[in-house]
């Protein structure tokens, strides 16, 4: 990765506080900054350059351009674990629940930037729901045999 001491970013976190990051990346800032007002690690939410570079056209990004290497289960993918995935069927009160398929990329995406469950994207629904759903499949043992299974090496990548 190429570092420019010269790269200017003002970042938005999760905590709802901006910092000023220098000496980044020209193209993306990583998703977890260390938020210097709360002394913990954040997501970041929203990353603009601030530089003369941006100006130039080198632009600012948002949270997709922040994770370029972070991509959310392909059907292939999803078609290898599903069957190992048991879920409640039939009518339910309240809410409706939200896809495993969705809960199962929340806890990657979790586990890939290393942010906190209340930092979870909106994008995978409620946090609540992602962790107590995360937490089931951790103890029912379905959590090793999917992640064991995505991990195997004869899988076509």
């Amino acid at each position: 990765m190429h570092i420019d001491r010269s790269a200017t970013w003002r970042v938005e976190l999760t905590c709802q506080h901006v910092e000023t990051l220098v000496g980044h990346s020209p193209r993306y800032v990583e998703p977890t900054v260390q938020c210097a007002e709360c002394a913990v690690i954040r997501g970041v939410v929203k990353a603009v350059r601030i530089d003369d570079q941006a100006k130039a056209g080198d632009g600012g990004s948002d949270i997709e351009g922040l994770q370029p290497d972070y991509q959310r289960l392909t059907d292939e993918q999803w078609s290898w674990i599903k069957h190992i995935v048991h879920t409640e069927e039939g009518a339910r009160r309240g809410r409706p629940r939200t896809d495993i398929r969705t809960i199962v990329d929340a806890a990657l995406y979790k586990t890939r930037t290393g942010i906190s469950w209340r930092e979870l994207p909106a994008e995978f629904g409620s946090w609540q729901t992602a962790l107590r759903r995360h937490n089931q499949l951790i103890a029912s043992s379905q959590w090793d045999e999917i992640t064991r299974t995505l991990a195997e090496p004869d899988l076509p990548q």
